[in-house]
């Protein structure tokens, strides 16, 4: 009896719960291997058992992917023969009654040979596809049929990513996987070959089948994410190969088909063997090299232009909040102040709502300033942006009006702005911010609130209103709030 399991084995099929099957599974665990059934999750080996011709048909099934590989295990010689041309050639064929130390032997060297498997998509790595493709054209084979290497791309992957982010991209690759895998036959190779980029190796019965069967891989289901990621298509490019070629030829061949395909307005297949068509061998190379020369130019131009337009955008964007935002401590910037405050008036207005404004002035911020330094004067405002932020409510806003003066504009009255101003001046008061040399650093607020008096009230009128209550707050001994009297009392401040 083995201390520390093997691997973990699923059991596969119809004859996996009788009698026999329970015995061979508590050898292999007697050997030292886990033994569960196939839909209690993810194992590393698979195990099938086949008794009769029909079990033959249901194995047939069970070869596809994902790529674990199955030993299969036969009750008769002549079932061995039909299983071995059913089964890939990663997966392994037995006799139902060789010892339990045998079978152990075989998962062992399965499990020593499987194919790496992209964690995402949950197809093969670039590297084993390689191997595999040139083991193909080097090494004799028995197989009938038409092979074929593709390579897809998926169209505007992109866009996706830059509009929905990488966690619905990440989504859409692995819709691609199981897409691409629902193809797969025994014989059949699928790899991420980078990116959004795959490769398949098709064998079918004639070129039509294989041209049928890339073809329905073009659109891509991605009903499944959640998220509205549009219409998702794969541009596919394509070439037969065959025993005289070599991989690089292959993947040349392919890839020149797929620049067409892109080039011609993607979501398409092309042949390769299409492009040579109706022209010398000599002439018709030249051709397709030239072509394929336009093609990548045109590709590549267009994703440089779709690139350049991106980042333009983004630029344009940034300027745009660059131009709106106070450099120093992210809030409107007077400009800004400007150009919203008149909306909002004209919101107001048109709605019937109060408006207030609330004028903030750091009390003897220049003497701070010479005392401790520029520096240590722009970690205050910064402070103290933080604190009016934490003041007031999401309908209200802030813009930094000049210096060290700040104003928040609130859809309120004048009672329910001045309550609010005393509640933000109490906080400055107890609040602190640290210095480079650890020291807190405490200023305090002289603020001015002024009621819109309404469309007959302009806006320099109103500002001008808080300002003086601001003035008046001042000479009253500072960290105080002022209300400002109403237009036809303008100056006195109460």
């Amino acid at each position: 009896m083995h201390n520390t399991a093997r691997g973990t084995v699923a059991w596969l099929g119809s004859n996996a719960i009788d009698a026999r099957s329970r015995r061979r599974q508590s050898a292999l665990r007697s050997e030292g291997w886990r033994v569960r059934a196939a839909a209690e999750g993810v194992a590393e080996v698979r195990v099938a058992e086949c008794r009769s011709a029909d079990d033959i048909v249901e194995l047939r099934q069970l070869v596809k992917p994902p790529a674990v590989p199955l030993l299969v295990l036969v009750s008769t010689p002549d079932l061995l023969l039909q299983a071995l041309r059913a089964v890939r050639e990663t997966d392994d064929v037995a006799l139902a009654d060789e010892p339990p130390a045998a079978l152990a032997a075989r998962l062992e060297r399965l499990l020593a040979r499987r194919a790496p498997v992209d964690a995402l998509t949950g197809l093969e790595t670039r590297s084993s596809f390689d191997e595999r493709l040139q083991a193909v054209l080097t090494q004799p084979s028995t197989e009938n049929g038409v092979l074929a290497l593709a390579l897809l791309d998926m169209d505007h992957f992109k866009g996706i990513n830059d509009r929905l982010g990488h966690v619905v991209g990440d989504q859409v690759l692995a819709a691609a996987g199981s897409h691409l895998r629902r193809i797969l036959g025994p014989l059949d190779r699928c790899a991420r070959w980078g990116g959004e980029e795959f490769a398949l190796l098709l064998r079918r019965d004639s070129f039509e089948a294989l041209r049928v069967e890339l073809g329905s891989l073009l659109r891509v289901d991605v009903t499944g994410v959640g998220a509205d990621v549009g219409r998702c298509s794969l541009s596919i490019g394509a070439t037969l190969c065959s025993p005289l070629m070599d991989a690089r030829t292959c993947f040349d061949r392919a890839g020149t088909a797929l620049y067409e395909s892109k080039a011609r307005g993607r979501e398409r297949l092309t042949f390769y063997e299409a492009l040579l068509s109706g022209s010398a061998d000599e002439d018709a190379g030249h051709a397709v090299q030239l072509r394929h020369f336009e093609n990548v130019t045109q590709v590549v131009t267009q994703r440089v232009a779709n690139l350049v337009s991106a980042m333009g955008q983004n630029l344009m964007r940034a300027l745009q909040a660059e131009a709106r935002r106070d450099a120093l401590t992210g809030v409107a910037n007077r400009g800004q102040f400007d150009r919203r405050i008149a909306r909002e008036m004209a919101r107001a207005a048109r709605d019937g709502r109060p408006l207030a404004l609330l004028f903030f002035d750091i009390d003897e911020f220049g003497r701070f300033n010479r005392e401790h330094g520029a520096t240590v004067g722009d970690t205050v405002l910064r402070h103290f942006v933080q604190t009016l932020n934490s003041g007031i409510r999401p309908v209200d806003w802030i813009a930094r009006y000049g210096g060290e003066e700040f104003c928040v504009v609130m859809p309120a009255g004048i009672d329910e702005a001045a309550a609010a101003a005393e509640r933000i001046r109490g906080q400055v008061e107890a609040s602190a911010s640290s210095g480079p040399d650890g020291r807190e650093l405490r200023v305090t607020t002289s603020v001015g609130v002024a009621a819109w008096a309404g469309a007959a009230e302009a806006v320099e009128s109103w500002v001008l209103r808080a300002s003086t209550a601001v003035q008046a707050a001042k000479r009253a001994g500072r960290n105080r709030v002022v209300a400002a009297a109403d237009p036809g009392r303008c100056g006195q401040a109460t």
